[in-house]
């Protein structure tokens, strides 16, 4: 029994060694992990780095896929009717745009075009084949990033609509999404734009 019981640990024991490597070994290099949250605090993000560049605009990516499944796709019948009153109201009546622009139909139209736009922006950073594009595709994503005020919006108009989960009801980094959006695009701006055209500055000069 003792010989068995020895045998079993030396066994466990193996598995631990051989496993341990495992268990903490990153699942790829740190410049492949580059994440969204290093725009917040940067500690080792390199803008001049494609790989790093890559990596932060999945991570992005995947922050933006994780609200997308939060939103229900809006029904068409819906979208066709918030279309034709909106080509109604800009005919008689300008100003019930204004009245339109609060309505749940017409901020879950906002919303969607806000992730279809962002994501967009990030798959042309992702497939760009030259500095100067991805840039651009940046630039892009930045300005949508910092719109905190229209994303705020359609985020408690849909939930007054109860189209989202109650605000309490969600994880603490989806709470407030416009937040979180917004600070990265204000680390976009200081450790990716900012940066890019101060080397070309430098350059020209």
């Amino acid at each position: 029994m003792k010989a068995q019981a020895e045998t079993r640990t030396q066994s466990w024991l193996l598995c631990a060694v051989l496993l341990l490597p495992l268990l903490w070994a990153p699942t790829g290099t740190a410049a492949e992990q580059t994440s969204a949250m290093e725009l917040l605090h940067r500690t080792s993000f390199d803008w001049r780095k494609r790989v790093e560049r890559v990596s932060l605009a999945r991570d992005l990516r995947d922050r933006v896929a994780q609200l997308e499944e939060r939103v229900p796709p809006q029904r068409p019948a819906e979208a066709e009717r918030l279309k034709e009153r909106e080509q109604r109201l800009q005919e008689r009546d300008p100003q019930g745009l204004s009245r339109l622009y609060l309505s749940a139909a017409y901020q879950h139209r906002q919303l969607e075009r806000w992730l279809s736009s962002l994501s967009a922006s990030l798959d042309c950073a992702l497939a760009a084949e030259s500095l100067d594009q991805e840039m651009r595709c940046w630039s892009d994503a930045t300005i949508v990033l910092l719109k905190e005020e229209e994303l705020r919006l359609a985020m408690e108009t849909l939930r007054r609509a109860r189209r989202l989960p109650p605000r309490r009801e969600e994880p603490l980094m989806q709470k407030d999404p416009q937040l979180w959006f917004a600070k990265f695009g204000r680390g976009l701006l200081e450790y990716l734009i900012d940066p890019y055209l101060d080397a070309g500055a430098e350059d020209a000069g």
